[in-house]
C-alpha cells in the first residue's frame, strides 16, 4: 500500500455532480391532507410545487425542520413513499400522492432561485387568467352594484301622517342616517318602510330636492329646520345615498393565543394626496399575519368536533355514552 502513488489535482479530469443534491425528504404522519398545492403542467413535464399555503400540514412540517416552507417553491417531487417516478410515470406519482394511506414520505428536490421564480411566475399567471374569467363573468353584476351603491334613491311620501322614520347624526355630523323605523299605533308598518327602498344607515341627502348635508353640523340643522316646516306636507320627498363612512372596532382578547398577530396588523395602508391638498390615509391591502387557528396548531382538514362546548359534527359521535371532554382537549 506504501507504494501507491497519491492523487493530484491534474488527474481529477471531470467533476461529476451529485444527482441526488438538494434532495430534501418530509414525512407526513396526521391522516390529513397534504397541504401542497401542485402545478400538474409545467414543460418539464414533472409535478412541480406550487408552495405550501398557510395553515397547511405541509408548512407546519417544513417549520418544524427548521426549513423555509417557500424554499419549496418550484421544487420537483422525486418520489413518494420510497418509490421514485420519472418523466413518464407523473400520473403514477400523482395517485401515489393522493394515497390516504400515512406515513408517507415524499422526496423533494429543491431548485436555484431562477426555477423558483420562473415555476412562481406561471402560477400567478394561472392565477390571473382565472381572476379574469371570474371577473368578466361577474361584471354585469358589479356593474349594477356600483351604479346602485353610488346612486340617489328618491321616497315620494303620500299618506299623510308619521314619516316612520328614525334618525342620527353620521359620525362626521356632515348628515343624517337612518337608524331605525317606527311603527304606527297599532304596530303597523309605515310608508317609508313599505317602500322596501330605505335601508339602515342610509343617509338624508335632500328633502323636496333640496340638499340637506354640510359640514360641522349644518347639514344635520338644515334637515330639522326643513322637517318642521314641510314635514307634514304631502307629498314630501325624501333622497337617500349610501353611507361613505364605516366603523370597525378590533378588539383584543386577553387570551394569551388571541394576543398573537392579527386584526389591525392585517391592514397594510398608505398616503394618498387629495384634490384639496390634504393627505389621507387610504387601505392599500392585507397582510399575511397568523390568525388565532394557525397560531394554536389548527391544520386545514381538521375536523370541527366541539363550539364553546356543544358537540358538533364527528363531536356529536364522541359524545356517544362517553363524559364530555375538557375544553383543553377540544380541537
Amino acid at each position: 500500500m506504501d507504494d501507491l502513488a497519491e492523487i493530484s489535482e491534474t488527474d481529477i479530469l471531470e467533476d461529476e455532480p451529485d444527482e441526488h443534491e438538494n434532495e430534501v425528504e418530509l414525512v407526513w404522519r396526521e391522516h390529513l391532507p397534504l397541504g401542497i398545492n401542485l402545478l400538474l403542467n409545467d414543460a418539464s413535464g414533472f409535478v412541480k410545487v406550487a408552495d405550501f399555503p398557510r395553515g397547511s400540514q405541509a408548512r407546519n412540517i417544513a417549520v418544524a425542520k427548521d426549513l423555509d416552507p417557500d424554499d419549496f417553491k418550484g421544487a420537483t417531487i422525486m418520489a413518494v413513499s420510497g418509490v421514485r417516478f420519472g418523466r413518464n410515470s407523473q400520473e403514477e406519482l400523482f395517485e401515489a400522492l393522493k394515497d390516504p394511506g400515512r406515513p408517507k414520505s415524499i422526496l423533494f428536490q429543491l431548485t436555484d432561485s431562477e426555477e423558483s421564480k420562473r415555476v412562481e411566475t406561471m402560477v400567478d399567471k394561472l392565477k390571473a387568467q382565472e381572476n379574469k374569467e371570474a371577473s368578466e363573468a361577474s361584471t354585469e353584476v358589479s356593474s349594477t352594484e356600483v351604479s346602485r351603491t353610488r346612486s340617489v334613491k328618491t321616497v315620494e311620501l303620500i299618506e299623510k301622517g308619521m314619516i316612520g322614520l328614525n334618525f342620527c347624526k353620521t359620525m362626521d355630523d356632515f348628515s343624517i342616517a337612518v337608524n331605525g323605523f317606527s311603527k304606527g299605533e297599532t304596530g303597523q308598518l309605515l310608508e317609508a318602510e313599505k317602500s322596501g327602498q330605505i335601508a339602515i344607515n342610509d343617509l338624508l341627502s335632500h328633502i323636496n330636492g333640496k340638499p340637506v348635508c354640510g359640514e360641522n353640523g349644518s347639514g344635520r340643522e338644515r334637515a330639522l329646520s326643513m322637517f318642521e316646516s314641510v314635514g307634514e306636507i304631502r307629498p314630501l320627498s325624501l333622497s337617500f345615498v349610501k353611507p361613505y363612512l364605516s366603523l370597525h372596532i378590533f378588539e383584543k382578547s386577553t387570551n394569551t393565543v388571541a394576543d398573537s398577530p392579527g386584526g389591525p396588523k392585517e391592514l397594510v395602508l398608505g398616503e394618498r394626496k387629495s384634490s384639496t391638498g390634504f393627505n389621507k390615509v387610504v387601505l392599500k391591502g392585507f397582510d399575511l399575519t397568523d390568525g388565532v387557528a394557525e397560531i394554536g396548531g389548527i391544520f386545514i382538514g381538521d375536523h370541527l368536533v366541539f363550539m364553546n362546548g356543544m358537540p358538533v359534527g364527528a363531536g356529536c359521535l364522541l359524545m356517544e355514552g362517553t363524559p364530555r371532554p375538557e375544553r383543553s382537549e377540544e380541537r
